[in-house]
């Protein structure tokens, strides 16, 4: 009679519903210890705000960056500084004369607050000579004793091959550029341009004028650099007598 009532029992709704009822009892509280887990695991990872201050002399404006998590910041006129930071982060202070400090994130290291000193980044240069020409402070000495003097072909400057024109040089070239006539277009369209300011001015003399000015400026040019030649080899010369000598060759070559 006794296994008959259990038979009926097992088979009847009741017997169902309790079965049911621990089933989900257990499954509730599984989820219920993943979840507390989780939320541990949560809370182990989120930021604190990790608060010191730089004790250099000149503690403002230096980087405080946080490499793991790619935040920084700088720090104030008094050296303070925080930033956002956890267990584990790496935390790299820097500056443009200053030593760079990587530091590791540890629990201690959230607990206080950080007094940081950066070590002074040296530069080392290369030796420099103050006097390698052996230079006495006369102008006009020193100026011959340099062997190398800078100029702009050798910095090699952009047109430093270029030869500069004198004043009269110029005005050479707009008084006698160009043609006489020009032929522009083409047939049946083609016509001629007239070049008056060239002919007024060889008609006037004008050209004319220029160019014995600049023949002059480069005889005269031409005598004094003979003068400097006679006066180096006849050092016991006057002026006037090295003068003569430079007019003298000046004559013989281009009279």
């Amino acid at each position: 009679m006794s296994r008959n009532f259990l038979e009926k029992y097992n088979n009847s709704g009741v017997a169902k519903y309790i079965q049911s009822s621990v089933h989900r009892f257990g499954w509730n509280r599984m989820f219920f210890l993943c979840f507390v887990l989780f939320a541990n695991c949560i809370a182990a990872q989120k930021n604190e705000v990790l608060h010191g201050k730089i004790t250099n002399n000149e503690a403002h404006g230096i980087h405080i960056l946080n490499a793991t998590q790619n935040v920084g910041t700088i720090t104030d006129d008094s050296g303070n500084f925080s930033i956002s930071a956890k267990k584990h982060d790496t935390i790299i202070f820097s500056a443009i004369n200053l030593e760079p400090l990587k530091l590791i994130v540890t629990d201690r290291v959230l607990e206080i607050e950080l007094n940081i000193t950066l070590d002074q980044k040296v530069i080392e240069l290369d030796g420099v000579t103050l006097n390698p020409y052996g230079l006495t402070g006369s102008l006009s000495k020193d100026v011959l004793n340099i062997p190398n003097p800078i100029t702009a072909e050798s910095l090699n400057l952009p047109n430093s091959s270029t030869p500069i024109i004198t004043s009269n040089q110029r005005k050479l070239y707009e008084a006698d550029s160009g043609n006489f006539i020009e032929l522009y277009g083409s047939f049946p369209e083609a016509g001629i341009a007239i070049n008056l300011h060239k002919i007024l001015n060889r008609v006037s003399g004008r050209t004319n004028k220029i160019k014995r000015i600049i023949n002059y400026e480069k005889g005269e040019e031409i005598i004094n650099q003979l003068n400097t030649k006679f006066k180096h080899l006849y050092p016991n010369l006057t002026e006037s007598e090295t003068y003569n000598l430079a007019l003298i060759e000046f004559y013989k070559k281009y009279d």
